[in-house]
């Protein structure tokens, strides 16, 4: 059966509402710089929270994840599929061993813009309280940056630095423990990114899930739980430290 609609602001949308199907691609607004007249102050204060609340350094991490995510994003796509009914989504072995798609590569400009805005501020913040906790001190920014005889080598230590790969058998409970809880960061910054994008539009035109493990609005699935994992393991294993050392 159709997925029910989305809009829970009693607002006039400029963009009809869609009929979802379960288990398909929710649909792009055919207008989408046209939002409800009430939307707009909150847009401006998401706006001015971004640009002047925001560390330098927490709008590059929210670029880099954003440019990681939509490649992620897509092959995703590329190599699962999802149950219509129970709303599933897993590895579709039998289209990837036959060398078939199993569906086409799929990202939004929504996505990246709300990644853009959002997801900087909630990963370096969950980033952070776990290296208080580990008594570790994040990397200092704003260093002695002037010149130097030996920038090149400076250089290529940075980089090593940034690029230093985490083995699993090194990490402490307290590393173990952010993986575990990664996906609640994952679906933290979906209901984020979900809901604002759903008071934009009157539905969510970025993803949507259905079935009987997906709450609030679709934004969030609990069989995506085990795909979070995998991506706080490849975070523990070197991302965290990129996001540090940037």
């Amino acid at each position: 059966m159709p997925l029910p609609r989305q809009q829970f602001l009693a607002l006039n949308y400029p963009n009809p509402l869609p009929d979802i199907v379960p288990g398909g691609i929710s649909p792009h607004p055919p207008h989408p710089f046209s939002f409800p007249l009430e939307i707009y102050p909150f847009l401006a204060a998401i706006l001015c929270w971004y640009t002047f609340s925001l560390p330098r350094h927490t709008k590059l991490v929210s670029l880099i994840i954003a440019l990681l995510f939509a490649p992620i994003e897509s092959i995703f796509y590329m190599v699962t599929s999802e149950d219509p009914v129970s709303g599933a989504v897993e590895v579709d072995w039998a289209s990837l061993m036959q060398g078939k798609l199993a569906r086409p590569p799929h990202t939004t400009l929504e996505q990246f813009f709300a990644n853009l805005v959002f997801s900087g501020f909630l990963f370096v913040g969950y980033y952070r309280l776990f290296e208080r906790m580990r008594g570790g001190k994040c990397a200092a920014r704003g260093g002695n940056k002037g010149p130097s005889k030996h920038g090149g080598k400076q250089a290529a230590a940075a980089a090593d630095a940034i690029f230093q790969v985490s083995m699993p058998a090194t990490w402490d409970g307290w590393q173990w423990l952010r993986v575990l809880m990664f996906p609640l960061l994952v679906w933290g910054l979906e209901v984020v990114e979900g809901f604002v994008l759903i008071g934009m539009y009157g539905w969510n035109p970025a993803w949507i899930y259905s079935g009987d493990n997906a709450y609030l609005l679709g934004t969030i699935h609990m069989g995506h739980g085990k795909f979070w994992l995998l991506l706080g393991v490849l975070m523990e294993v070197g991302l965290w430290r990129v996001i540090e050392r940037v």
